[in-house]
């Protein structure tokens, strides 16, 4: 019968056998740790290293174009782009009696906006598009 204990191998044999061989394995010892070498003091920074990006003063603005007649998707994707939250400020109302919430915007198309085609607002801002199942 052959085994191993607590990392050593050990075997056992019965009368009449020959002894068998016994092998012992250790792990190697680990290597000496070399000196590390000296890390240079880091430089100063200068006072330019340290500036900031410098904050807009005015929040990004777009005009926006006319979406009746396009896909509600394509027009969520093109607010999105310029940097409308999908989730926080795009929402989607029906103008159909029997579909009455959207859920699949690539499934309606835009029939309004909340703001007037060619207005210019703030990104970020709210923006309401009344959709229909119905292809213009």
């Amino acid at each position: 019968m052959v085994g191993c204990f607590g990392g050593l191998m050990v075997g056992v044999a019965g009368s009449g056998d020959p002894a068998p061989q016994v092998t012992v394995t250790q792990a190697a010892a680990p290597a000496p740790s070399t000196p590390k070498a000296e890390i240079p003091p880091k430089a100063q920074a200068s006072p330019e290293d340290s500036k900031l990006p410098e904050v807009e003063s005015k929040p990004k603005t777009v005009k926006l174009p006319d979406f009746a007649g396009q896909n509600a998707a394509v027009a969520q994707d093109w607010l999105v782009d310029r940097g409308w939250d999908r989730a926080e400020d795009i929402e989607f109302g029906s103008s159909d009696t029997l579909d009455t919430f959207v859920v699949l915007p690539q499934n309606w198309w835009v029939t309004d906006q909340s703001h007037k085609p060619g207005s210019t607002v703030k990104v970020g801002t709210k923006i309401v598009l009344t959709c229909s199942k119905k292809r213009p």
